[in-house]
């Protein structure tokens, strides 16, 4: 098991107890993609619709990325497929591109009904906050950030 596959479990682990603990329904409008059931999955369906999703962030002109597959970890009851977006812009001020990256996992169930959807989440390089596709709005500052901290 990868550290990051660990990491993600838990938190889901601990945020769903916690939800259904607390009896919370939390609902965020926030643009997404209908994401491919478990049984048709395929690593370059993945890629496919994590750039759909990308597509639908907020994001000024000038942002160009590319996404990249860069593994897959089978695990008893779940299967994680491991994508790359890396981001950079030019600007005047700064005419070297910097990148920043966004560290995407489809998580395939092996254990739920092969007709859900699977499970996207991501992590933007240097931080530690897992966000789940669909239910977190992507803020364009999270890339300029790290641009920021990695330019200095």
């Amino acid at each position: 098991i990868t550290p990051f596959s660990l990491l993600l479990l838990l938190w889901w682990s601990a945020v769903s107890s916690f939800l259904l603990c607390a009896g919370a329904k939390v609902t965020i409008d926030v643009a997404t993609v209908n994401w491919v059931a478990s049984k048709d999955f395929s690593v370059d369906m993945g890629l496919n619709q994590i750039g759909e999703y990308i597509q639908t962030w907020e994001m000024q002109h000038g942002w160009s990325h590319s996404l990249l597959f860069l593994s897959s970890t089978e695990e008893e009851q779940h299967t994680f497929h491991h994508y790359r977006a890396r981001f950079s812009t030019t600007t005047s001020r700064r005419p070297i591109q910097e990148t920043a990256s966004v560290y995407f996992v489809a998580v395939v169930s092996k254990v739920n009904p092969q007709t859900l959807p699977v499970e996207v989440h991501f992590v933007v390089e240097s931080n530690r906050l897992v966000h789940t596709a669909g239910s977190t709005r992507f803020r364009e500052k999270w890339l300029a950030d790290v641009i920021e901290i990695t330019f200095f």
